[in-house]
């Protein structure tokens, strides 16, 4: 691939560069899991992440997006760090970090993007002008801070409603499509999990009304929470905290 995923949206400038595809700085590891494209649709497939890149993106446009990038790292070193955190570090309800909600929002879509991108699916559901494995002219306008996601789009936390096995250091990223077409992409990052909607005028419903199956039971009735203020953290020692969002 030699071909940069932001060309229709503006003039591209130097050379094709060498993109992860997953941001580097977010793992601990050298690999990551991913399921659910055509190549791991029956299971997860361990990659390591040196491996894991493209020429996808052009410098300059590389470059406009370097802050997305930036909030993903931070974002996933304050979800990792809240776990570890005792009494002698913070007090119960503590604000532990705040994050820029829609920077996080695009550094997502920027992920699903790069993982999508020349797939035989198209990425989003029903966006005019779409073809597939190209972001549409909506995307790229969301993804670049132009505009934001309206019509039920975007970022939502999912919250189980049941216990669940928390794993800090797993990060785990599958599309839901279908049809051909991508309405969705699940993210469990450090424990927590979200949920980026790319289906228009729908708000998601329960994983389990979606009839998946094979993913974790917790998330089976996990209520979708639309671009969440805040969100709640547990540490190993079991004391509360927040980490808050700006939107």
């Amino acid at each position: 691939m030699e071909k940069c995923w932001a060309s229709k949206y503006s003039p591209c400038g130097n050379k094709i560069s060498r993109e992860h595809l997953l941001t580097r700085g977010v793992f601990a590891n050298n690999f990551t899991r991913v399921q659910g494209f055509p190549w791991c649709r029956d299971g997860e497939v361990e990659i390591g992440l040196n491996s894991l890149t493209a020429k996808i993106l052009c410098n300059d446009h590389n470059n406009a997006l370097s802050p997305l990038d930036d909030i993903g790292i931070e974002a996933t070193k304050i979800f990792y760090n809240s776990s570890f955190l005792d009494k002698e570090q913070i007090s119960p309800n503590s604000i532990i970090g705040t994050l820029d909600g829609h920077l996080f929002e695009r550094w997502f879509l920027k992920t699903a993007i790069n993982l999508s991108y020349k797939s035989n699916l198209h990425i989003g559901f029903g966006l005019p002008g779409s073809v597939k494995g190209e972001p549409a002219n909506h995307l790229l306008s969301v993804v670049f801070g132009d505009i934001q996601f309206n019509n039920k789009m975007g970022l939502y936390l999912l919250n189980p409603k049941r216990s669940y096995l928390f794993q800090p250091g797993i990060i785990k990223f599958t599309p839901i499509y279908k049809d051909e077409s991508i309405g969705g992409f699940w993210f469990h990052v450090h424990g927590y999990d979200f949920f980026l909607s790319l289906f228009p005028g729908h708000a998601p419903p329960t994983f389990g009304d979606l009839g998946l199956n094979k993913f974790p039971d917790y998330l089976m009735d996990a209520t979708p929470i639309y671009r969440p203020q805040e969100l709640d953290s547990k540490t190993e020692k079991q004391l509360k905290c927040k980490i808050l969002f700006q939107w």
